[in-house]
């Protein structure tokens, strides 16, 4: 009886192999836990790098070699892809799209782009006003110590209607005001007003107002003028519109 009690004592303890293999295991347990709490620490710590959007260049040229020359001695390597208006050009960064278009507008050529995500303005509309002009509406903004970028006046679609105001779309630079600052303002030339955000309600092509093409706004564009009544080379004249 005691022999029995002894073999089963002897067989429920660990043999010294299973000792040993016990404690590797342990430590590589507690080792990979570690080394998987520093990995989510480095997650964690390291800040999120966001890039941004670079808005491509299309030209009005069929001479790519003598441009990727010139773009070639000032260090920059952008792609080039032809379309239908001449040249696409895709810069990888947004210090080489400056040069870029720096660049392109020394050199006189015809282009447009489009805006860089962290620049667009902030549009707003304001109702309550009678006919003016923009030239009025500029300097009454900035007695306000607001400086607007472009003003516009809106030319609503159903024109049988009569309406007592003047429906007015501002642009302002990004980050120098805020809608909620903006209707703190209750009234302009003493006519009460009010500020919403500007949304367009149909996603229709954008249509330049300086070169009168497609898929591109005016404050981009760099193409030569045209006249949507003459079909000359100037710029259509609105009053009330900014230039």
């Amino acid at each position: 009886m005691q022999c029995e009690q002894v073999e089963q004592s002897i067989s429920t303890q660990p043999s010294k192999k299973q000792k040993v293999m016990g404690h590797l295991k342990q430590g590589s347990d507690a080792s990979t836990s570690t080394e998987d709490k520093s990995k989510r620490a480095r997650k964690q710590s390291a800040p999120v790098q966001i890039r941004e959007k670079v808005p491509p260049l299309f030209v009005k040229t069929t001479e790519i070699g003598m441009l990727r020359d010139e773009l070639a001695r000032m260090q920059i390597y952008p792609l080039f892809k032809l379309c239908s208006t001449g040249i696409k050009i895709m810069c990888s960064s947004l210090l080489d799209y400056g040069k870029v278009k720096q660049e392109l507008t020394a050199g006189e050529f015809q282009f447009y782009t489009h805006d860089i995500p962290s620049s667009k303005p902030l549009k707003v509309i304001i109702r309550g006003l009678n006919c003016l002009l923009e030239t009025e509406l500029r300097k009454e903004l900035e007695r306000l110590h607001l400086q607007p970028q472009r003003i516009f006046t809106i030319v609503r679609k159903d024109q049988t209607g009569e309406y007592r105001d003047q429906l007015c779309l501002v642009h302002f630079a990004k980050g120098s005001t805020t809608l909620a600052a903006l209707r703190q303002i209750r009234a302009l030339f003493s006519l009460v007003v009010e500020w919403e955000a500007y949304r367009p309600r149909h996603r229709d092509v954008t249509q330049c107002m300086n070169c009168l093409g497609f898929g591109h706004g005016t404050r981009n564009c760099n193409m030569n003028a045209r006249c949507d009544k003459c079909a000359g080379n100037h710029v259509t004249m609105r009053i009330g519109h900014g230039s």
